[in-house]
């Protein structure tokens, strides 16, 4: 028996019309004939990036440590906060009570067979010229 189904699918291909686009105008993309409109919106868009303004917001969210639930972390939210509503945003701050564990100490020791300390660390390390150098946080 002979199948006749592989040109059936070509033929029907054949028969199915096919709309080109007018030789005048111009390829849609995205469902946009005119570009000018979108070029517009994207130049306004992509100036707002400003490296500078990223760098004097950086410096000033990492001027200090600001470990969760410090006096110096809410200062960081308090400033992202303004600067939101600067910005026209609706803003608000929630506070949460959670359990932070933070350390007292940290103290790694390692000790022989017979108890002889091996190794005791992690030093502090020091950093020359760093404001918060002798910080317990």
């Amino acid at each position: 028996m002979i199948s006749c189904k592989p040109l059936v699918f070509p033929l029907l291909l054949a028969l199915v019309p096919v709309s080109l686009p007018a030789q005048n105008s111009a390829p849609a993309v995205f469902g946009y004939r005119n570009f000018a409109a979108q070029a517009k919106i994207e130049e306004k868009f992509l100036a707002v990036p400003d490296a500078k303004l990223a760098g004097q917001h950086l410096k000033t969210l990492t001027a200090e440590p600001h470990l969760a639930a410090t006096p110096e972390d809410r200062k960081t939210a308090d400033y992202v906060a303004q600067k939101f509503r600067a910005a026209g945003l609706e803003t608000e701050i929630v506070s949460y009570r959670v359990l932070m564990n933070q350390p007292k100490q940290v103290r790694v020791e390692a000790f022989d067979a017979s108890g002889k300390r091996l190794m005791s660390g992690p030093t502090r390390e020091h950093v020359a010229g760093d404001p918060y150098q002798d910080d317990p946080a």
